[in-house]
């Protein structure tokens, strides 16, 4: 994999870079360092990137030095090459600023190429990941790249799918729509189904997964689980816009992404495949 993880020389920004980098694998990622010139001086910068390598070894290809917002500079310069993953310290936002000006880290997830890492409050340890799922064939890269990070790491995963209380097909029951997910798997409903393919995934990784479905809207069951399992990352899935612009499904994931951003404190990873 190849990372780009930025940092403005805060010492936010610095926590958050250094536990992107316990995710790193030195034998198969290499990393891109962007400094970005807006909060410190030249200086301190260098200084705050002299410690990240040091802290990366071999693993860093080299630096960008940029002057600016972080935004627009990341923006620039994941744009520029071929990264697989993008790191952000997000500050957030609140009240009126937040509405009026938007959340920065929303925006990222959307229009950078790459994957992203945004992480709000660093966590002491990557011990319980969330990967949110659709069940989709088409959406497997999340379950890849959450059970690529516990196996990394020895997290414990859990693999959450939300289902309206609404039959979304004439044939479905409503006794299907309080089944928990093993229920499921032993019935062979369709999201049963889809979980046997997303655990099979995990298996192939060596990395044993928790299935489980909750049942409401989608982005206020996700936040729902990462209060109440204090998950330490949530993983998901966005889309981003094509020239013949998103269908219905992706603009759907794209807005529970951006509501989950703007209300959970975990860092979270937006996986775009």
């Amino acid at each position: 994999m190849r990372w780009l993880i930025s940092t403005d020389g805060t010492p936010r920004s610095q926590q958050a870079a250094k536990f992107a980098a316990s995710l790193i694998q030195p034998e198969h990622d290499e990393v891109v360092l962007l400094g970005v010139i807006n909060r410190t001086s030249k200086n301190e910068l260098m200084m705050a990137l002299d410690d990240l390598e040091a802290g990366l070894g071999g693993t860093v290809k080299k630096r960008v030095l940029e002057e600016g917002s972080m935004l627009k500079v990341m923006e620039k310069v994941a744009e520029t090459e071929a990264y697989d993953t993008a790191v952000y310290a997000s500050r957030g936002r609140r009240g009126l600023t937040k509405i009026l000006l938007g959340s920065v880290a929303a925006r990222l997830a959307q229009e950078l190429p790459c994957s992203v890492l945004i992480i709000r409050k660093v966590p002491l340890a990557l011990k319980k990941v969330l990967v949110a799922t659709t069940l989709s064939p088409d959406h497997s890269a999340p379950i890849f790249e959450g059970t690529r990070m516990a196996a990394l790491t020895g997290a414990d995963v859990t693999l959450l799918h939300v289902m309206s209380q609404i039959p979304l097909a004439d044939e479905e029951h409503a006794d299907q729509l309080r089944l928990t997910a093993q229920q499921a798997r032993d019935e062979g409903t369709r999201e049963g189904r889809g979980f046997d393919h997303m655990l099979a995934i995990a298996e192939a990784e060596g990395v044993k997964v928790n299935p489980k479905i909750r049942y409401g809207l989608v982005e206020d069951e996700i936040i729902a689980e990462v209060i109440e399992g204090d998950y330490d990352l949530l993983v998901m899935g966005a889309h981003r816009a094509t020239s013949q612009g998103p269908g219905l499904a992706e603009l759907l994931i794209e807005d529970v992404t951006n509501v989950v951003l703007m209300s959970t404190r975990c860092p979270v990873l937006i996986v775009r495949k």
